[in-house]
């Protein structure tokens, strides 16, 4: 069994099928999403659709939410508020009552999955230190949190003894008696340095969970933002990835 792990495509369809193609060549047998499926983006009803019929398992993140009605915009900045504005005007009643459907926190087998944290899930907690990572690791009970929201791949590892390692390496190797949470990055809009789509794959023989990356049209993506008047900063940063 070979699993596909994405989150935050933000609407950005571009991305969306380049990393598909890259999953389909990986032989990935199961899809699943850990939120914000819109936000940012020109493409929130392809994007919706797309979940709709390859996805096994759906979170909702804070822009989903947030386009539904569900989450106040205010603590948003102003580019992003501006998206979701848009994002509302422009998805389809469809589109919405799939979103609705998504679920906030979830467990299959050894994995518990949330968009932010499992910590207080809807109020949207960043993991970005080994200090936050120790407040998490209190909040679930399988051997790994599979999460997204911050757009930047990482593990937190928490070895037999408690002590927890911040690490990029990847492919992760799991192994007995640690735990781990493991930031899956983002589809659409990364933030690492690096433009390129990111995704991973969990392989059960190996035991190993690969973050990927994949090249995609960025320019397409930009020229449909900018066309949509989505604000210009949210489509210039894709090509630098920050």
């Amino acid at each position: 069994m070979r699993i596909g792990l994405i989150s935050d495509i933000h609407a950005n369809l571009e991305a969306l099928e380049a990393t598909l193609q890259s999953m389909n060549n990986d032989h990935v047998d199961e899809i699943f999403f850990l939120g914000d499926a819109v936000g940012y983006g020109a493409s929130p009803n392809e994007v919706v659709g797309i979940l709709k019929e390859i996805a096994a398992i759906t979170l909702a993140g804070n822009h989903d939410y947030a386009a539904l009605g569900l989450t106040d915009i205010a603590e948003f900045n102003e580019d992003a508020q501006e998206s979701i504005i848009w994002t509302q005007k422009h998805l389809t009643q469809e589109s919405r009552d799939y979103l609705r459907n998504f679920e906030i926190l979830t467990t299959r087998d050894f994995f518990t999955l949330v968009h932010a944290s499992p910590l207080e899930p809807l109020r949207w907690h960043y993991i970005l230190t080994p200090q936050h990572a120790q407040i998490d690791f209190r909040y679930f009970h399988t051997q790994i949190c599979l999460v997204g929201h911050s757009h930047s791949p990482m593990s937190f590892l928490m070895d037999p003894a408690g002590k927890i390692i911040l690490s990029r390496e990847s492919p992760i190797k799991l192994q007995e008696g640690y735990r781990y949470i493991i930031n899956v990055g983002s589809v659409g809009q990364p933030r690492d340095g690096n433009p390129k789509a990111c995704y991973a794959v969990y392989d059960e023989e190996s035991r190993t969970i690969e973050i990927k990356r994949v090249s995609y049209n960025i320019l397409k993506a930009q020229d449909k933002m900018f066309e949509a008047g989505i604000p210009d900063f949210l489509a210039d940063r894709l090509m630098s990835g920050i």
